[in-house]
């Protein structure tokens, strides 16, 4: 099963995502900008959010 989910807050590198299915902490996930993918990794999990770490610049990343 593949989880998916949305961005709903970014602080820096740090975005928040509301998922939509099982996430553990410290998975490698990405984080698509178009046709761009960021690699990120899951830092912190809560409920239906999970809080992830940008390695790459996140610049033009919106919420939504």
């Amino acid at each position: 099963m593949k989880t998916t989910g949305k961005v709903v807050g970014i602080i820096s590198n740090i975005v928040t995502v509301q998922i939509d299915g099982p996430v553990g902490q410290n998975e490698i996930c990405y984080v698509k900008l178009g046709d761009t993918r960021m690699m990120a990794e899951v830092i912190k999990v809560t409920a239906d959010k999970a809080f992830v770490q940008v390695y790459d610049s996140t610049r033009g990343l919106h919420v939504g």
